[in-house]
């Protein structure tokens, strides 16, 4: 037996990433830059949270008895405010796989960079001190992940976003992230799920 999920739009998502992907490596300025690695952290956060909700609508689908009527109810009346990490932590729950907390990682991680797109969606046009971000999460990754240097040392202040965004080592920290996440969904929830499915 072969069990489908439904990924459609996380799989368009990921082919869309694939495309952002080579225009950030091909970027030959700043502003290419930031505009390729905005829409790849959007992205790839987006990817995250699609592939859980699409994973448990399939799982709702497949295994409808591991999930009551008040589950169901309860979750389609709170999907709209409930974060990724909710979402995904029922699903674990059923799966008995690993829970989302961040004191480990891959969570730490993924919370980093869902940080990071929801301190865009949010942007409150702020300049800040050199070499930090909005919050001490998105500092860290700049300072010891990253490694973001401010090319004006006479500044004292400056938008974190440029920063950040214009640098091209977020690519290959969001590269690294994407596949991190693939992984992690494959082996921690997506295998389950199919065990699940075929007992």
């Amino acid at each position: 037996m072969t069990v489908h999920t439904k990924l459609y739009l996380s799989l368009a998502i990921n082919g869309s990433i694939d495309k952002i992907i080579i225009m950030s490596s091909e970027a030959d300025n700043k502003r290419s830059r930031i505009e390729a690695n905005l829409i790849l952290v959007t992205l790839i956060v987006m990817k995250l949270e699609t592939t859980i909700n699409e994973l448990i609508n399939s799982v709702c689908e497949w295994k409808p008895e591991m999930f009551d009527q008040n589950f169901i109810d309860n979750f389609v009346q709170n999907e709209k405010t409930m974060c990724i990490s909710e979402k995904y932590n029922l699903l674990a729950n059923k799966l008995n796989a690993l829970e989302w907390k961040l004191d480990k990682e891959p969570f730490q991680t993924f919370d980093v960079l869902i940080s990071i797109r929801n301190e865009m969606v949010h942007y409150k046009g702020k300049w800040i001190e050199q070499n930090k971000g909005p919050n001490k999460k998105i500092t860290h990754l700049m300072n010891n992940i990253i490694k973001i240097k401010s090319q004006d040392n006479n500044l004292k202040h400056t938008h974190w976003v440029n920063e950040l965004l214009g640098s091209e080592n977020l690519l290959n920290w969001c590269k690294n992230v994407d596949l991190e996440i693939d992984n992690f969904l494959n082996n921690n929830i997506l295998d389950k799920f199919k065990s699940n499915t075929l007992t």
